[in-house]
């Protein structure tokens, strides 16, 4: 039983909540100089229970102490937003998979001058695995309750069991309104995945794009872009671009079921060795092999929502960073849920997704495919407090799959049952 950083965890949650308290009672209108402080201020607390179940794995049992904190200016034409994420979890029995240390920061700023809007954003995150079914007793930032089976980021589509990640993403996007319909739209994006402590590959990313969308009618719009994708693997010489071009459609039918889709031809061209083991080793010179392919890239979405129901489901496919275990990777993913509101206190959801990861390089034709799944229910006991109870299942297999960090991947099923509490009391405002 490790208690010591488990005792410490739960000192820190309340620190917090005491801190977080006082400190918008204790802000003022401004500063000197004559610039105006404000926004509103939250956050949420919580701390769950988790008996996990992963057959060859071995089960376990885990508690995890989390919380969140939420900053917002509050303005229409200069939009600012900061959050900040954090936990542990420590292993109670059983191997000690996905435990240690999370944490999540994400920043946005936007600018809105007459037919102009600007925005930059940037998320990072430290994870001490990637995701298998999600942190169950991390907030869904909408309810305060504990989050079941949240889909894993989409450079992050290969789960394991092990291997600390960081993961950070920043981008910056302008759109120019000509009038009411049309307008156009262009962004660069940055990406970096780097492994901790476990071999797998680092990779670096940059794309950009452009395009416009044109609203024909109250219901119907349409669009093209064109995008650009560079991804390298430093250590490895291995490199790959991407050139696509998309048209879009999108539909609402009522004020409850709306559709959209986008679809396109890419051309792709590596420059590789040809067998690179995780970790940067060279296992044949053949330094510098060009090869090109023809692919395609492809989304739909089709969302419903009613005054205690919501439905949606996604499909997206096409190229990333191989999420640490490939150079480069074609993927497809398709997420669905559904959430309903149970009474004047409570909330039900459910949630289902699958992942599968090819070689894009296509030199061994490894691919990982993954389906998960979970349900889970939250209840109010009073203003700020609910307890919420979750399960989640996930089930993933590999082919052709030869490398020394195969030993993290999950493989087979994996089962979770969770249960918890959480803190969220309503957003303070301050300096208005």
């Amino acid at each position: 039983m490790k208690r010591a950083p488990f005792a410490l965890a739960i000192a820190f949650m309340f620190s917090i909540a005491a801190h977080a308290q006082i400190m918008p009672q204790a802000t003022g209108p401004g500063i000197p100089g004559g610039v105006r402080v404000g926004g509103i201020l939250s956050y949420d607390l919580r701390f769950a229970q988790n008996a996990s179940f992963g057959g060859g794995l071995g089960d376990w049992e885990t508690a995890t102490a989390s919380g969140d904190l939420r900053y917002s200016n509050g303005s229409h034409r200069r939009p600012f937003s900061l959050g900040y994420s954090a936990g542990y979890t420590i292993p109670e029995s059983g191997p000690d998979y996905g435990t240690g240390i999370f944490q999540v920061v994400t920043l946005s700023q936007g600018f809105t001058k007459e037919k102009w809007n600007f925005g930059f954003n940037d998320s990072m995150s430290f994870l001490p695995e990637a995701p298998t079914t999600g942190f169950e007793g991390v907030a869904d930032s909408s309810s305060g309750s504990g989050s079941s089976a949240p889909a894993p980021p989409p450079d992050q589509t290969i789960l394991t069991t092990s291997g600390e990640v960081i993961d950070n993403n920043a981008g910056a996007q302008a759109t120019y309104k000509f009038n009411k319909k049309m307008s156009l739209n262009a962004g660069v994006n940055f990406s970096e995945f780097r492994s901790i402590g476990a071999v797998g590959f680092n990779s670096d990313g940059m794309s950009i794009h452009a395009g416009f969308n044109d609203r024909i009618s109250a219901r119907n719009s349409t669009g093209a872009s064109y995008s650009f994708s560079h991804f390298s693997f430093p250590g490895t010489g291995v490199y790959f671009d991407s050139n696509g071009i998309s048209g879009t459609i999108s539909h609402t039918f009522n004020k409850r079921l709306s559709v959209s889709g986008s679809v396109g031809p890419s051309f792709i061209v590596t420059n590789a060795n040809e067998n690179v083991n995780p970790g940067g080793a060279v296992t044949a010179s053949s330094t510098g092999t060009t090869t090109s392919k023809a692919a395609y890239n492809a989304a739909a979405s089709v969302s419903y929502t009613a005054r205690k129901t919501g439905y949606h489901v996604s499909y997206d496919h096409g190229t990333s960073d191989g999420a640490g275990f490939l150079l480069g990777a074609q993927f497809d993913t398709v997420d669905a849920g559904a959430s309903r509101r149970v009474g004047q206190k409570g909330n039900a959801g459910l949630s289902f997704g699958y992942r599968r990861t090819s070689d894009l390089l296509a030199t061994g034709g490894q691919s990982y495919s993954g389906i998960f799944g979970g349900a889970q229910y939250s209840r109010k006991l009073t203003e700020s407090v609910s307890a919420f109870v979750g399960y989640t299942v996930t089930t993933q297999t590999t082919q052709n799959v030869s490398n020394p960090a195969s030993s993290n991947i999950l493989s087979g099923l994996f089962q979770s049952i969770s249960a918890g509490i959480g803190f969220s009391p309503k957003p303070k405002s301050f300096g208005r």
